[in-house]
């Protein structure tokens, strides 16, 4: 069975000649989809339809200014002329400007009105209004559609001296709201998406040196292999770059390894074998079933953990001797058995819901993070609850509410009583 096919689509990605929009074009031409890229560069865009067509997509380019009506209704007929009326809209459109910065030199009060006024256009009129204005109402007429806006962490929480970035993008957040209220019983839904932070060309200078070195604002990086909520493993290739990179970018690299022993499909790989500043965090919790018992331990550079122990002995003191005793005798334990027993819990659990359920098979730890098959996540499980069944909603674990947790630690006929439910909820 096939999720993900969009073979029957046309998709307009306004801004895909940027990264995060040139990213999003590629994946919905990768699902199928006939994309048509719009945005003001025709050499970036021409640049992205051959990306699309060298990998077996299809695409095309229109010009199109997101800030002006007329330019965005020209694209939209010439869309529909070529590859037929848009049912998948993305405003991937928009970006900060340094006119409208905070820094030392330009303090908030001496921001320009005309400033302002452009770069809140160019994110919220162009980011969302203009745009929905123009292709929106061909969606309604059609009884069906998708539009995606593209927000920021900026428009949840208030980055510094991005203010008109922030202030604009906490406004689509708002527009989205009220278009998916209002367009909802029309068979259109709108939603928004909020990226983590990557390079782009609006923030590269804030992140980065001239040399490539991070700035002060890179800290450290976190990874959390086998993953919690999702079970995902990252291959050890994967993890030797990433170490490279922090050890490169002088960067502390953190690496949580609490799952470490539920590897079922490929060998355990942790970054520290690459880099000696990496900065591994363990416990006995998962592994031995001491969950409660909050024993837990620590390797890495030697700076670092003196540190860490000099904040340990003057708050915590240390953990319970009976505990501490009980995590030596742990070290010598065969859990092998336990794994094996989890990687067929795991297979059991994935095969009784992989016909009704949208996931990715894991690869570690002890959790499944299926789709909910109808209605958001929190809906669905406030029906899995009412049916005896406790499961988790995925944003506990994000913003999105799109998924939810499964955990099957738990008996055979447990999750056999399980996966029974599930599915007949799924076929409501």
């Amino acid at each position: 069975m096939k999720l993900f096919d969009l073979s029957s689509e046309v998709a307009v990605v306004i801004g895909a000649t940027g990264v995060l929009g040139g990213a999003l074009a590629e994946g919905l031409a990768a699902a199928g989809a006939k994309v048509a890229v719009l945005g003001r560069n025709s050499e970036r865009g021409q640049a992205r339809v051959t990306a699309i067509q060298e990998r077996g997509g299809q695409a095309a380019f229109f010009s199109a200014d997101a800030v002006r009506k007329d330019s965005l209704r020209l694209a939209r007929q010439a869309v529909e002329k070529t590859l037929g009326p848009a049912g998948i809209l993305v405003n991937a459109a928009g970006g900060n400007d340094p006119k409208v910065t905070v820094t030392p030199e330009r303090p908030f009060e001496q921001i320009a009105l005309s400033d302002w006024q452009e770069n809140f256009d160019l994110n919220l009129a162009g980011g969302v209004l203009l745009p929905c204005q123009e292709f929106g109402p061909t969606m309604v007429a059609q009884g069906k559609g998708s539009i995606i806006n593209i927000a920021s962490v900026s428009a949840h929480v208030p980055i510094s001296r991005v203010v008109a970035y922030s202030a604009a993008k906490a406004a689509v957040l708002n527009l989205t709201f009220f278009l998916a209220r209002e367009w909802a019983s029309k068979g259109v839904r709108v939603n928004s998406i909020t990226p983590g932070f990557f390079p782009a060309e609006q923030n590269r200078k804030l992140l980065f040196h001239e040399d490539g070195s991070p700035t002060a604002r890179t800290k450290a990086i976190l990874v959390n292999s086998p993953s919690n909520p999702t079970g995902a493993t990252a291959d050890a290739g994967h993890l030797r770059d990433l170490a490279r990179l922090a050890r490169e970018k002088n960067v502390l690299l953190i690496s949580d390894e609490i799952y470490r022993t539920f590897c079922y499909d490929e060998p355990f790989a942790s970054p520290a074998v690459y880099n000696e500043d990496v900065l591994v965090i363990d416990g006995f919790s998962k592994s031995h079933g001491m969950t409660g018992w909050r024993l837990g331990f620590a390797h890495g550079p030697g700076r670092l953990i003196q540190e860490m122990i000099k904040l340990q002995q003057f708050t915590f003191v240390c953990a319970p001797s009976v505990v501490q005793w009980a995590g030596v005798t742990a070290w010598d334990t065969d859990v092998s058995g336990h794994v094996a027993d989890y990687r067929r819990k795991r297979d059991r659990i994935v095969a009784g819901l992989k016909d009704r359920f949208e996931m990715v098979k894991p690869g570690g730890a002890f959790y499944v993070f299926p789709k909910a098959p109808w209605g958001s996540g929190s809906e669905f499980v406030a029906e899995a609850i009412r049916n005896s069944l406790l499961v988790i909603p995925g944003n506990v674990f994000s913003r999105q509410d799109t998924h939810f947790r499964i955990s099957y630690a738990a008996e055979d006929r447990t999750i056999d009583r399980g996966i029974e439910i599930l599915n007949r909820l799924a076929r409501r």
